[in-house]
Parts: C-alpha cells; sequence; structure tokens
C-alpha cells in the first residue's frame, strides 16, 4: 500500500480537469492497483493523519471529491478493501481545492499590446502559475493578490489570433482549473485620425 496513491503532482493533475464546469471546493484523486482488492476508499481533513470525512469509490482507481471548503489546505489517503477486510493508509498527499477561474478583467486586449490582466475565482495559492489558451500569448509575471486573484502581466503578439482564450491557473502541485473564453484577442482599434492638412482659401 505504500505505493497506491500517486505523488501530488501526478495524483490531482491538470489533465483531471473539467474545464468550464467545475465547481468549487472539488478536487480528483487517483491512485495505482491495489493487489487483490475489490473497493478502495477515500479520507480526508484538515490535519494530517487525522481524516473527518471518508467517501467509498467502489472498484474505481479514481474518485471526485465535492464537498470542500475553499482555501483550505486537506491531507488525503486511501485504502484498499476486499472480503479480508481493510488496509491501512496509503501515503498521504495533501492540497487546496481545484483553482476555479470565473473572469478576467479586462477581458480582452489587442494584438500588439502588454497589459495587466485581473483573473478572479478562488483556492489560487502563492506560486501558481497562468496560461493562456491558444498562441502567440505570452505571461511575463503572475502575482498572487489573494486566494481568488492573480494578476498576470501579459503580451499578446502582434499576429496573434483574434478569438477567445481559455485562462489556466495552476497551483504548485499540478492541481489546475479553467475557464473557458473568459479573455479574448481582439484587433487594434482604429485611432484618432490625423488632422487634415493643406488648407485653403479659395
Amino acid at each position: 500500500m505504500s505505493n497506491l496513491l500517486r505523488n501530488a503532482a501526478g495524483v490531482l493533475c491538470a489533465v483531471c480537469l473539467t474545464v468550464g464546469s467545475v465547481s468549487a471546493g472539488d478536487i480528483t484523486l487517483l491512485w495505482d492497483a491495489s493487489a487483490d482488492a475489490t473497493s478502495y476508499r477515500a479520507y480526508w481533513g484538515t490535519q494530517s493523519g487525522n481524516y473527518t470525512s471518508n467517501q467509498n469509490a467502489g472498484n474505481s482507481l479514481q474518485t471526485s471529491i465535492s464537498t470542500l471548503q475553499d482555501c483550505t489546505n486537506y491531507y488525503f489517503a486511501v485504502t484498499a478493501s476486499n472480503a479480508a477486510g481493510e488496509s491501512g493508509f496509503s501515503n498521504e498527499i495533501q492540497s487546496w481545492p481545484r483553482p476555479v477561474v470565473s473572469q478576467a478583467s479586462p477581458s480582452s486586449g489587442e494584438q500588439g499590446q502588454t497589459l495587466n490582466v485581473v483573473i478572479t475565482g478562488t483556492n489560487y495559492q502563492n506560486g501558481a502559475g497562468v496560461q493562456f489558451g491558444g498562441s502567440g500569448i505570452t505571461v511575463n509575471s503572475v502575482t498572487r493578490n489573494a486566494c481568488g486573484q492573480i494578476t498576470a502581466n501579459i503580451t499578446i503578439a502582434g499576429g496573434a489570433a483574434a478569438n477567445n482564450r481559455s485562462v489556466t491557473v495552476t497551483n504548485p502541485n499540478g492541481v489546475a482549473g479553467s475557464g473557458a473564453g473568459v479573455f479574448s484577442v481582439v484587433e487594434p482599434s482604429a485611432g484618432v485620425p490625423d488632422p487634415p492638412s493643406g488648407l485653403q482659401a479659395q
């Protein structure tokens, strides 16, 4: 059982996301099969080794937990069972619930522009990263303002496609969440024209 549960980067991973339909306070756990196991049970709590909640995962090698408090660190472990009884706990991992991306402000930027984009949602940890969908947007820096707010300084390439983009926030342990279409790349707006020249009177 010592290797039953993968490390945090592998267990709570970006590929486990449900983009655009993630609710606050949820996370997905995955683990390796245990020989002779017929079912598994996930345990969690806010103190290491003190698991106050649990959930039956059946014979699946993953389970989603959706009853977590935002911006709270949880500890997770899994057991395996068969007709002979229940095993001890797997290795323990810890994580916040998955990040949720609700909106970006401003919600659009022009081709060729460098600007700050404030991303709001929840479950953003110190050291979280930000990525914009598609190509042509470079993230220059990321500043975490609060659990529910991050500022990303970005540069939009002049040749970036003008369309809607997803925004993904990834916490240091690899747990990520996305907001679909919360930011748009647009073509530069027409500027104020130059003053007329060649004025004459006849």
